[in-house]
């Protein structure tokens, strides 16, 4: 009789812990029903640049790696030493990801 009694305090945890798991699973369909969906995309409406933002730069951004879409720079003005932006001489900062004078 002490196995069916172990058994069947082992059938009463299982028991518990499935009901747990069905708090939490209500609890994430909530989560995911609050939250955004992660495919939509910015309700900019398409009209992006999409050339390297330096002066007189015409290399389309489209083929470009994700880092340089994102900062708008082309790979050669992102490591060249000096361009023109805006009128200015600067260069463009790899640790912080901005042109800086």
């Amino acid at each position: 009789m002490e196995t069916s009694k172990e058994a069947g305090k082992r059938i009463a945890e299982l028991d518990e812990e499935g009901e747990e798991d069905e708090d939490a699973g209500e609890d994430n369909k909530k989560k995911r029903a609050l939250s955004p969906s992660k495919r939509r995309g910015s309700g900019a409406g398409g009209s992006t640049q999409r050339s390297c933002q330096v002066e007189d730069c015409t290399a389309d951004m489209a083929d470009a790696r994700p880092y340089h879409r994102r900062h708008k720079v082309c790979e050669f003005h992102a490591k060249a030493a000096m361009v023109f932006l805006a009128g200015l001489q600067q260069r463009f900062c790899q640790q912080c990801s901005r042109f800086s004078s």
